[in-house]
């Protein structure tokens, strides 16, 4: 349980210190996509797939054919690996691609900020 505590620590003092990456992460989705973030906080809103898979298809349209707005875990997954796959067909280094579980489970915020904020440069 401490190190569980601990671990949770650390990845929000990561997350805090990447607030300058984050809040361009949110301005960039947010220009692209027209979706607005709101009171959510960053992995509220991006954890169903659905703003992220908008995002994908702004940049290459026709990458997720149909975006599932289901609130099912394996639908909301599936979103977030459809959205994982089309980035790497568009560049992304490998070492910026988070895991799905970094985002879905909230494993590591600081890693989705860093690949959102790689494929916006």
């Amino acid at each position: 349980m401490a190190l569980d505590a601990s671990v949770k620590a650390a990845m929000k003092a990561k997350l805090d210190e990447m607030a300058p990456q984050r809040d361009e992460a949110i301005a960039w989705i947010q220009a692209v996509t027209g979706e607005e973030i709101g009171e959510e906080t960053l992995d509220e809103w991006l954890h169903s797939g659905v703003v992220l898979c908008k995002l994908l298809n702004e940049l290459a349209p026709g990458s997720v054919k149909k975006i599932a707005t289901s609130k099912m875990p394996f639908k909301q997954m599936e979103n977030i690996s459809f959205f994982l796959r089309g980035i790497r067909k568009l560049g992304v280094h490998e070492h910026d691609v988070f895991d799905t579980n970094d985002l879905f489970k909230g494993n590591d915020i600081g890693k989705v900020v860093q690949c959102v904020h790689s494929l916006g440069t």
